[in-house]
């Protein structure tokens, strides 16, 4: 088998390359389309979430917001972790509706008997 000349070995590595960095560019653009992917899913299961909320129109969802920038101290309690509570309820009791006799029983929240 006669040996290749530099120019031939060149012209092969260089095709190679191409090859490899086709190839990466090809995974880069998979991954990026799968991260995009999942940031959609995560919006809509966001969305839905707040429509179940009541958040069913634009204006309502920007006046959620205005609130919530009003108002960073209520945030901060909504969203910290339960990290050194025993209870990790704790933080819902204690943003629980409150009725004259205390907060609402199971009883209250089935409505009027």
């Amino acid at each position: 088998m006669a040996r290749r000349s530099p120019e031939e070995r060149l012209a092969t590595l260089n095709q190679k390359l191409a090859q490899l960095e086709s190839r990466k560019h090809a995974l880069e653009t998979q991954t990026q389309e799968k991260e995009r992917k999942a940031r959609t899913r995560m919006l809509i299961q966001i969305g839905g979430i707040m429509v179940k909320l009541g958040m069913d129109s634009l204006d309502k969802a920007q006046a959620f917001q205005h609130q919530v920038q009003a108002h960073p101290d209520w945030w901060a309690i909504l969203t910290q972790t339960a990290e050194g509570q025993e209870d990790p309820h704790a933080q819902e009791e204690a943003l629980a509706p409150q009725t004259a006799r205390g907060p609402l029983s199971p009883r209250d929240e089935d409505g009027p008997s």
